[in-house]
């Protein structure tokens, strides 16, 4: 059987492994010292997580405590707050009571805030003067009722109520601001139902007439009629101003048209007389030339529009006058809000009211434990401008502590670092250990060879042309010894870095083979070999594709086979531990007589 040049030349390197042995007490030494750490981290930990509990246990609770005192009396103090508002417009302390005792049954009732029910009264005040003996109470109620009951909001009912103050004082004053105001609710709500419009629309139509009707005569009931009339088509403050213009032109008219729209003491008639005079006059509708000839008497085309609307409603009108001025009291107002008043809202009334009785029990003596811990923070104050020394070391100190805690968080993070670190690192020296690394190497090698080998062979192939192959043979069992030789010094820096290897470690880890003495001796044997026949290579580069045999090479066949038990006996070396082996021998093969000189170099190869 013939065999390819590659197998003509077989050599083993004998290894003594004194790596394993050191980098075993490593890895002890790391578990130990790992697990060492691990125990220490453990107990810092669980101290430190101890100790921040009970500090966080106790900031939340005393957090909470605060919170939850503050959110039990902040009813109390939202109260007192409206209240001082109140109290600074100089209303005395026995119409404040008055007025908190209103505010309270009336949230209860209508599931409102007694709170904004107060801050309500301060507009009151500040536009109505002169209001004594539970008369703020009772405009602040109604104001507020009649906000709920008609669907506006108690800033805008509060300014309406003090519009109409200033256009009907004279009439509010002769009846009582009390029972006046009680009425002006009654006759709105009732107003708000009849015409389907709005408190704020009622507000916009007062505001847009002013007091030109009351100075005209003419009630409240029935200006509230006309306005609420007019609604029907158009918006609040245009009504307003329509009614305005007709008032604004009806002495100019009463001449142009002939007609007499004031009594006999100069007062202007009511509304539905007027209406029934141009009625006469007109009839029922108008025609261009009619409305030609009211716009030239009034003057403007609001005020036609005014009387075109109402010429139509003229029953209608009247029916409502009279109910509007049937009204004494505040009963339709009190209906309309109670329809729209919501049980859980009230609850909520209720809920919060109970919280400012009982808050208001305590008040007393929380105030006084507050104004004790003022006074000592002033204290500590005026000490810490009186000694700024002491100050500045009680704020170093402060820090100081803020920054141990930051320190000792950072710390807790750092050893939860380093014990990762130490795991990968056990994991890395636990591989160096294994037969994995050995085995490893082993291949790694045979793989390095081979790439060589394919990278230069056309050099290899022209050596054998040129007669310069034992060189390039020669080289390249080199190259594969300096390359142990690396990993075994890889191997050693690594250990030593650790310090835990000595720094001797060529004296502890080596080969039993003299590299040089190898290389001369395999170059001497190349060349002697190298007079044999010429050697024959195919000319393609393919690895795949053997080499020609050497024609004059034939294999003997007394020369003993390669020994068949290496693979077992690497097997068994590296299962057993045993820090040193030996492989098999050296064979270089020929057909020619071995000389003597030969047979003595083969004998030296051989032993290393």
């Amino acid at each position: 059987m013939s065999a390819t040049w590659l197998e003509k030349l077989k050599f083993h390197i004998q290894v003594e492994d004194f790596a394993s042995k050191s980098i075993g007490k490593i890895s002890k030494s790391l578990h130990g010292m790992h697990d060492d750490l691990n125990r220490k981290f453990q107990s810092f930990s669980q101290g430190m997580k101890a100790g921040m509990g009970r500090i966080q246990s106790g900031a939340m609770g005393l957090v909470a405590s605060g919170a939850g005192l503050y959110g039990f009396l902040k009813p109390v103090y939202e109260m007192q707050d409206a209240l001082g508002e109140v109290r600074s417009l100089g209303v005395a302390e026995s119409e404040l009571l008055r007025l908190k005792k209103v505010a309270s049954d009336f949230s209860i009732a209508y599931g409102t805030s007694a709170t904004d029910f107060v801050r309500s009264s301060y507009d009151i005040q500040s536009a109505i003067a002169g209001l004594n003996q539970g008369e703020l109470a009772k405009f602040t109620e109604a104001s507020n009722l009649l906000a709920k009951a008609t669907k506006a909001d108690a800033t805008t009912v509060t300014a309406y109520m003090g519009t109409m103050y200033g256009i009907f004082s004279e009439q509010a004053n002769a009846m009582g601001k009390a029972q006046w105001v009680e009425q002006l609710t009654g006759q709105t709500a009732t107003a708000v139902k009849l015409f389907k419009t709005t408190g704020a629309e009622m507000s916009s139509a007062f505001t847009s007439l002013g007091a030109n009707a009351q100075s005209a005569g003419v009630g409240l009931s029935e200006q509230i009629a006309i306005l609420g009339s007019l609604q029907a088509t158009m918006s609040g403050s245009e009504a307003g101003t329509k009614y305005k213009s007709f008032l604004a032109g009806i002495g100019k008219a009463q001449d142009e048209l002939g007609l007499s729209f004031t009594d006999s003491q100069g007062r202007m008639l009511p509304m539905l007389d007027i209406l029934d005079k141009l009625k006469g006059k007109f009839g029922s509708t108008l025609d261009v030339a009619e409305s030609d000839a009211l716009k030239k008497a009034f003057g403007s085309d609001e005020a036609v529009s005014l009387v075109k609307l109402l010429m139509n409603q003229t029953d209608g009108l009247r029916t409502s006058m009279q109910r509007l001025g049937d009204v004494r009291g505040m009963e339709q107002a009190e209906r309309m809000a109670k329809s729209m008043t919501n049980p859980w809202e009230r609850l909520g009334a209720v809920t919060t009211d109970l919280r400012r009785s009982f808050g208001e029990l305590l008040l007393p003596t929380i105030n006084t434990l507050l104004t004790k811990m003022n006074n000592g923070l002033a204290t500590l104050k005026g000490w810490s401008e009186e000694y700024p020394n002491i100050a500045r070391w009680v704020g170093y100190a402060a820090v100081g502590l803020l920054a141990f805690a930051a320190a000792v968080s950072l710390g807790s993070m750092a050893m939860g670092v380093g014990q990762v670190a130490l795991t990968g690192l056990k994991f890395a020296l636990g591989l160096l250990t294994s037969k994995f690394l050995i085995i490893t190497g082993v291949i790694g090698g045979v793989a390095y060879g081979a790439y060589k080998l394919w990278e230069n062979w056309d050099a290899v192939k022209q050596s054998f042309k040129d007669g310069t192959w034992t060189t390039h043979i020669s080289n390249f069992f080199k190259g594969v010894l300096a390359w142990f030789e690396k990993l075994i010094g890889k191997a050693k820096w690594l250990l030593e870095y650790f310090g835990v290897l000595d720094k001797d470690l060529d004296a502890k880890v080596s080969t039993k083979i003299n590299t040089e003495q190898v290389n001369t001796r395999i170059e001497k044997q190349l060349v002697q070999t190298q007079a044999l026949a010429p050697l024959s290579f195919s000319e393609s580069p393919s690895l795949e594709e053997k080499p020609q045999p050497l024609a004059p090479l034939r294999m003997p066949e007394e020369t003993p086979a390669p020994n068949k038990s290496i693979g077992a006996q690497l097997s068994q070396t590296f299962s057993s531990g045993k820090r040193g082996a030996q492989f098999g021998d050296v064979y270089i093969q020929s057909d020619q007589a071995p000389t003597p000189e030969l047979l003595e170099e083969w004998g030296l190869l051989q032993g290393g």
